[in-house]
């Protein structure tokens, strides 16, 4: 890794923060009151949600899979890996991590800022963190120097007895809730973006970014923009022509990744459609393409 990457990489959120201008559709602190459900999910199952908001993520933008979004660049951490079983172990290994890499992840491809308000919550909730970890270390630190090293000095200090274990539960329960809430607000955008298509993240926030994520981000073919290869529609308007067939061969693709999703194409085209389609036939068209029968 070139020094200049470990560089950006350590900085990278206060790099790219200027060139965030598109405000969430659900704030911060409105999340539990607008997405309930969300909120929930993403706090209590926070690593299930974790990993299932990535994997949206990817699908999205066509990216592949890398580890904490990119955030860690160390050996192969900043390179490609397989999503099954990687994207497993980062959430269940270091969920929290994996909560703000999807945080990363959604601003800087869809140019979010923070807001006042969004900060304050997090600024709060890291402080708790810190303030239950500056009781441990001084518990800590009492217990040794009266058990280890017999040190018995009366003072002030040594009489304190803090509450560790109720500010620990405070502070945990404020990551969950923080926890819940960006995923609820990140959700909102996800959605709202799949349905009208990922078109990349603005140029002028691409091109700070550290050099390998500028990489995997310029190579990535999101769906949309594979829908629009020449090469798919000549194949498409050859086999088929420009019916109602073809252009649900042209959604399949899109929606196809390792393994065929025939249902989720006929619901892509129904969507566009505006209206119920025959599943059964279309999906046997699939097949059959499949095949080789066309």
């Amino acid at each position: 890794m070139h020094a200049t990457d470990a560089r950006d990489v350590t900085s990278v959120k206060a790099v790219i923060a200027p060139y965030l201008h598109r405000e969430w559709q659900v704030e911060l602190f409105e999340a539990p009151a607008r997405r309930p459900i969300d909120c929930l999910f993403g706090g209590i199952c926070c690593c299930i949600g974790a990993a299932k908001q990535r994997h949206e993520l990817l699908e999205l933008t066509g990216e592949p899979y890398v580890c904490c979004a990119g955030l860690c660049q160390l050996g192969p951490f900043g390179d490609p890996l397989p999503e099954i079983p990687c994207l497993c172990l980062e959430v269940f290994v270091c969920p929290q991590m994996a909560v703000s890499a999807n945080r990363f992840f959604t601003q800087s491809r869809f140019g979010l800022m923070n807001t006042p308000a969004d900060n304050a919550l997090v600024e709060a909730a890291n402080c708790l963190a810190a303030v239950a970890n500056c009781a441990v270390c001084f518990m800590e630190l009492k217990g040794c120097c009266q058990q280890c090293f017999q040190i018995d000095i009366d003072g002030p200090c040594l009489d304190i007895e803090l509450p560790v274990r109720e500010l620990i539960l405070l502070a945990d329960f404020a990551y969950l809730c923080l926890n819940g809430c960006m995923y609820a607000q990140q959700q909102a955008e996800i959605d709202a973006m799949q349905s009208r298509g990922y078109g990349g993240a603005p140029q002028a926030l691409l091109a700070v970014l550290p050099q390998k994520m500028q990489a995997l981000m310029a190579n990535a073919r999101p769906p949309q923009q594979q829908f629009m290869m020449p090469e798919m529609f000549v194949a498409i308007h050859c086999t088929h022509g420009v019916n109602r067939t073809g252009f649900v061969v042209a959604a399949y693709l899109m929606t196809r990744g390792d393994q065929p999703e025939h249902g989720k194409a006929v619901k892509a085209f129904e969507k566009a459609r505006g209206h119920k389609m025959n599943k059964d036939y279309l999906i046997q068209a699939l097949k059959q393409l499949e095949e080789g029968q066309y």
